[in-house]
């Protein structure tokens, strides 16, 4: 996996037991941000097109879906725990915008020949949300986004699969979370079980239901609620 120096900036030490939104919290739970979306389409899996909402299922796969804290080789013979939600899409899947913000960091990749940006939030310019491989960007630098604008297509990872990363963070905390932690409370559920149905039907496919250890998780999709970044 190839990321830049500022994606890199976010790899876990370890798991923090914060908690999401507790009353009386630090700045990274007074509630002002919010995310409204996962960025993609989710849906029930078809097995005559082989999708599940923009998610390409292929057997070649071992993850369909990369988890908050999904454990994966680092390149160097050791491993790392992701502090993104990573997914593998259809090539014409549009990304949209999950929070209100600005484009605060807008980055060309070269050796993945896409694209990566940052949008700070307005409310609470702590917080900050990473996209990751971004194709066909419909955004720039400076540009104000709001919650399901369109920002771009998924960046290539095969012949046949394309891949995003979103990304929170908080610069006052030094922290990145799980989505949920954020999230619009009316929709929480909603996504939530998107997340569930999509994990239960990639095990389902694969015939394996050790994929994910989701038992553990304390929010669907996410294996911690936060991590240390540096």
């Amino acid at each position: 996996m190839i990321r830049s120096s500022w994606f890199y900036g976010f790899v876990s030490l370890a798991c923090l037991a914060a908690a999401c939104k507790k009353p009386g919290g630090g700045p990274e739970e007074n509630g002002t941000f919010t995310i409204h979306n996962l960025g993609v389409k989710f849906g029930s899996y078809n097995a005559g097109t082989g999708r599940a909402g923009d998610f390409i299922f292929q057997a070649s796969q071992n993850k369909v879906f990369l988890e908050f804290g999904a454990v994966v080789g680092d390149g160097q013979g050791g491993i790392k725990e992701l502090p993104t939600f990573e997914y593998r899409l259809d090539k014409d899947a549009w990304i949209t915008a999950i929070a209100s913000g600005t484009v605060t960091r807008f980055v060309y990749q070269s050796e993945t020949q896409d694209y990566e940006f940052s949008v700070r939030s307005d409310e609470d310019p702590d917080w900050t949300v990473g996209y990751d491989h971004v194709k066909n960007p419909r955004v720039g630098m400076g540009d104000r986004v709001m919650p399901g604008d369109t920002l771009g297509n998924p960046g290539t990872w095969s012949a046949t699969l394309v891949r995003f990363e979103i990304m929170i963070n908080n610069y006052a905390t030094g922290l990145s979370y799980c989505p949920f932690c954020c999230f619009l409370p009316e929709s929480t559920l909603v996504y939530q079980n998107r997340v569930r149905l999509l994990v239960d039907q990639w095990e389902a496919f694969k015939g394996d239901t050790t994929i994910y250890d989701d038992h553990l998780w304390p929010w669907p999709g996410c294996r911690m609620e936060s991590m240390v970044t540096y």
